[in-house]
């Protein structure tokens, strides 16, 4: 996935987009950022707050109620749909907004383009994975009485290290499980590495299961695997060499210690 993407200086007069709550605006230019190179992402609310803004205090309900919003026909920012049985979220005008010479060189997206078959997605029925946590703080949110927090009046609150997310430390547990090495400690690289991959549409499972592959590489020694973010580059070349000799590596696994060998 490219390191950069365009933003039209227009968006800042945009009707469309200024007339969305702050949270919701930076949300949607996090989502520009964090998009495949067809400017697609997972509709998954939670994955979405996971990718785009881990430290928002938001819920994973209000995350799907901006995308909902996003999504409406007087706005038109996103697509939102599901082919193949993938919740898929597009971001509109991709096409016109990024340079030509980039997308030209383009790679396969791995998500599913939108077809006529396609169903239009709502989450009227399914509002996400949200967790005990944070059907809590929305509880605690609705008996507030003080007015509606506005994003450039709330108050700081702590950061929490990076690199804390659930997928991260999954995929860096099948990393030290495989490769021997417990006491290592990942960084921002590794985090940002993590995220790139699930933004290009692979799943936790087959980043732990490419972790665990790459251990099978004639040339195992040399350094190119000492660098998660190198292992990462190459996600499908860790699977296919995994699949040579053994199952792939499941979360399951990583609970009870790993695979034995």
């Amino acid at each position: 996935m490219a390191d950069w993407r365009v933003i039209k200086r227009g968006i800042c007069t945009s009707s469309r987009f200024v007339t969305m709550d702050e949270w919701e605006q930076l949300l949607f230019i996090q989502m520009v950022v964090q998009a495949d190179n067809w400017g697609r992402l997972k509709a998954d609310p939670l994955q979405i707050k996971m990718m785009c803004c881990p430290a928002s205090q938001r819920t994973a309900t209000e995350i799907r109620d901006a995308l909902s919003k996003m999504a409406t026909a007087d706005r038109g920012l996103i697509d939102l749909y599901e082919a193949d049985g993938i919740p898929v979220c597009q971001v509109l005008e991709w096409d016109s907004t990024q340079p030509s010479s980039y997308l030209k060189n383009r790679k396969t997206s791995g998500l599913p383009g939108k077809v006529n078959d396609s169903t239009v997605l709502t989450f009227q029925d399914n509002p996400g994975n949200v967790t005990l946590e944070e059907k809590r703080r929305e509880e605690k949110r609705v008996e507030e009485t003080d007015t509606p927090r506005v994003c450039a009046r709330e108050e700081p609150k702590p950061r929490p290290p990076l690199g804390t997310n659930d997928a991260v430390l999954s995929v860096v547990e099948a990393w030290r499980l495989a490769w021997d090495s417990p006491d290592y400690q990942h960084g921002l690289s590794d985090t940002i590495a993590v995220n790139d991959a699930l933004a290009d549409g692979w799943t936790v499972e087959q980043l732990c299961e490419s972790m665990r592959g790459w251990t099978n590489d004639d040339w195992g020694k040399r350094k190119f695997h000492n660098s998660i973010p190198k292992l990462l580059a190459h996600v499908q070349k860790g699977i296919d060499l995994g699949k040579k000799q053994t199952g792939p590596l499941t979360l399951a696994d990583i609970g009870r210690g790993g695979p034995k060998p």
